[in-house]
């Protein structure tokens, strides 16, 4: 049996606008069971926001999460690849 990677590609990709609090991501990432959510400003993906953005960013840093916006948590462009990281190791630790 032959599988193509159109099978294993996420269909429904959870995203966020730009604008939501922190507090907002956090309640629809639960609902959504992902631990990450696009983010769009006026219908175009601009970043990526993650749980460990959420904790390094805003958690850690005990900033309100209820005023904290998306935009101040996300990593963005989320398509930059001169990035180089491996997950729990990043060189920034949560900088923005």
């Amino acid at each position: 049996m032959s599988y193509q990677i159109k099978d294993y590609m996420e269909k429904n990709i959870a995203t966020v606008d730009v604008g939501a609090s922190a507090v907002e991501v956090s309640k629809l990432m639960l609902e959504k069971g992902v631990g990450y959510l696009i983010v769009l400003e006026k219908d175009q993906s601009i970043g990526i926001v993650t749980e460990q953005d959420l904790v390094w960013k805003v958690m850690a840093k005990e900033r309100d999460p209820s005023k904290v916006k998306v935009s101040e948590s996300m990593s963005a462009p989320h398509n930059n690849r001169s990035r180089s990281y491996r997950r729990g190791s990043r060189k920034d630790h949560g900088k923005t």
